[in-house]
């Protein structure tokens, strides 16, 4: 049985937990655009584990890291999802995204 000598102290300080987002809020984009056509324009990026349609041309794009999540904001927003006439606004999704996953939404429907 251990006691509480034998266990190794508890870390002076934690490691740093990065609280950064890896969503992103998009919105724009013409109502029947496909996942399919919203995962090809943001995984130019990096990967996505998953969108979520949140309404007609609205979506959060949840990305695997934090910093394809900025890099996405920085080099897709006011850009045109190929198909599309309109541009896209991309921003950080403040509120955490959800867990959306590829291929689970409405897809564009109207």
């Amino acid at each position: 049985r251990l006691s509480d000598r034998d266990l190794p102290p508890p870390p002076r300080h934690p490691a740093p937990h990065d609280s950064r987002t890896m969503a992103v809020f998009v919105n724009g984009f013409d109502f029947e655009t496909s996942e399919s056509a919203i995962a090809t324009h943001f995984e130019a990026i990096g990967s996505i584990s998953g969108i979520r349609m949140i309404r007609e041309g609205t979506a959060v794009v949840n990305f695997d890291n934090p910093d394809a999540a900025a890099q996405a904001v920085e080099e897709l927003n006011e850009t045109t999802i190929p198909g599309n006439r309109r541009y896209i606004n991309v921003r950080l999704d403040s509120k955490g995204g959800g867990k959306g996953k590829k291929g689970g939404g409405k897809k564009g429907s109207k």
